[in-house]
């Protein structure tokens, strides 16, 4: 039997009309989470005696996890920043205190090295004490992460890392005072033994 070709000609062109009609199916789309439901933390950092607060943030990630650990990360860098910082900003009042030059004391040189004595007890310095995970989707209408970490520092573990550094360069200043080869330098020396004594008399951080 033969096929009119008249209806195969038709048959093609409703096809290709049908091919050619536009695709009305809408692209997913994104959803943002209710930043309206963040505990009272994540704005307000709590304030207690004897322990210091960070929030950690997490960038949005396609897994809770991996939210978890990026908002660990932040909160352990705020820490190493935060208590550098400190250190930086209180030898440099000391030293001016006891009229010492940054050959004798250098701030800077001492905020580094407690920096890096820090970085190596981070994981045992700071330590998460609340959690939260918002979820939302994004353009592709896939899930994505953001974490947020309450985390909290003991005053008198810092304090003991210092006292440890503190300790270490008091022996390098009594040493130096001992090779001095005359009385000025000498006296500098002593005057930074004094200083590192006097600094471990009370707590650093409070």
């Amino acid at each position: 039997m033969k096929k009119n070709p008249v209806i195969i000609c038709f048959s093609l062109f409703l096809i290709a009309i049908i091919g050619c009609a536009p695709n009305n199916k809408l692209p997913p789309r994104s959803k943002s989470a209710d930043i309206s439901k963040r505990p009272q933390w994540t704005m307000n950092i709590p304030d207690e005696p004897e322990k210091m607060y960070f929030v950690g943030i997490s960038n949005f990630v396609p897994s809770e996890s991996d939210a978890r650990s990026g908002a660990m990360k932040s909160a352990k860098e705020q820490v190493a920043e935060y208590l550098g910082s400190e250190v930086q900003s209180k030898f440099k009042e000391a030293s001016r205190s006891y009229g010492l030059s940054s050959q004798v004391v250098d701030p800077k040189k001492l905020e580094l090295k407690f920096r890096e004595q820090i970085s190596e007890k981070l994981v045992e310095l700071v330590k998460d004490k609340k959690w939260y995970l918002e979820r939302e989707t994004d353009a592709n209408g896939m899930y994505v992460y953001k974490s947020f970490v309450l985390a909290t520092v003991t005053l008198s573990t810092v304090n003991n890392h210092f006292k440890n550094m503190a300790n270490t360069k008091k022996e390098e200043a009594i040493k130096k005072a001992e090779e001095a080869n005359n009385e000025s330098t000498k006296e500098l020396w002593e005057s930074s033994i004094k200083m590192w004594k006097d600094l471990d008399k009370d707590d650093f951080f409070k």
